[in-house]
Formats: structure tokens, sequence, C-alpha cells
């Protein structure tokens, strides 16, 4: 566990990128299962004609008979429910590609700058380390035939 501190001290100066990522990708999570809510409307309402439906129920809380509705998330001026749906489908696939793309860049910007900030920890301890700490029998003659 000492381990993982003293590696993770290296992470903190770069905290605010890595915990950007990952509500980042807490969001790309989201977008994924909200695509995954709109096939109900797409096979409910949009492929049967017959069923015309003015507000695409996404889901109801457990519990309540409180339900979330596609229409509270995209303007009002699109009444159709097959053109709120292909707008949903869009956005969330919009969104889901910026946050991944965003979120991935972060946690490889705090990642590589926290190999190379432990990478230069270890240089600068071997290049302070003197001659008689190399232990090491071609080390002695190099440093004896000077």
């Amino acid at each position: 566990m000492q381990q993982v501190r003293r590696l993770l001290a290296y992470l903190r100066p770069y905290w605010l990128q890595f915990a950007a990522s990952v509500l980042l990708m807490a969001v790309v999570g989201l977008m994924e299962g909200f695509r995954l809510l709109l096939i109900g409307p797409i096979l409910g309402s949009v492929l049967n004609p017959a069923k015309q439906a003015d507000a695409v129920r996404l889901f109801t809380f457990p519990g309540t008979n409180h339900g979330v509705y596609l229409q509270q998330f995209i303007p009002s001026h699109f009444h159709n429910v097959l053109n709120v749906v292909v707008i949903a489908l869009v956005g969330s696939t919009i969104i889901k590609g910026v946050c991944d793309y965003v979120g991935n860049y972060l946690v490889s910007y705090a990642g590589f700058a926290s190999v190379a900030r432990l990478r230069n920890a270890v240089f600068d301890k071997v290049l302070k380390q003197g001659a008689d700490r190399c232990g090491n029998f071609h080390c002695s003659l190099i440093f004896e035939e000077r």
C-alpha cells in the first residue's frame, strides 16, 4: 500500500485533469445508457405508426409515478416523435464522442506527466549518487582508471 501512495504522489499535481477525466468517462457511460433507453421509443412509437404518442416516456422512477420524458431534453419546437428521437440519438452520440475524446486526452496527459515526473526523480536520484555507491565491479574499474 505504501508503494501505491508513493506513486499517487506523482499524480497529485494532476488531480484536476484526472478527476475531470473520470467525470467525463461517467458522462460517456450515461450517454451509452441513454442511447439504450431510446430503443424503447424507437420500437414503440416511431416504428409503430398506429400508436401515436405526444410524450415519449424514457423511464419511471421506482416507487413513484413520476416519469422522465424525452421532450424535457429536446427543444419544444420539435413535435414529431421521430424528430425528437433522431435528435436525441444524434445529440447523445456527439456528446458521447466529445466526452470520450476529452476524457481520454486528460487521463493520458495526467498519466504521461506523472510518468515523466517519476522518471525525472529517478534520474536525479541516480545522478546524485556517488561513485562509491555504484557497487558494481565494472563501475569501480572505470572510476579507478581516471
